[in-house]
């Protein structure tokens, strides 16, 4: 799915990358806990691009790029679930 975002001049925006790596092709018990965790906190918050890449040397990556208003990033990164 392509998504194209729209804005006016003068528009900011905030652009985001988080990530999380582990060992292998897929996460273990706790690093799943860490990336569902994660993905609960910020869906919603933000329009999300969600990539795992898988890794050539045994370590794989889960990355959520995150487009923002800047007041709904300074909403969410200062709410009690993110701190």
């Amino acid at each position: 799915m392509f998504y194209r975002a729209e804005f006016e001049p003068g528009d900011k925006f905030i652009y985001r990358i988080y990530g999380i790596q582990y060992q292998g092709q897929s996460p273990n018990g706790q690093q799943l806990n860490l990336i569902q965790k994660f993905d609960k906190f910020i869906t919603g918050k933000a329009h999300l691009d969600r990539i795992t890449i898988p890794g050539t040397n045994e370590m794989s990556t889960q990355i959520w790029l995150s487009y923002w208003w800047p007041e709904s990033h300074a909403t969410w990164w200062s709410s009690p679930a993110v701190k």
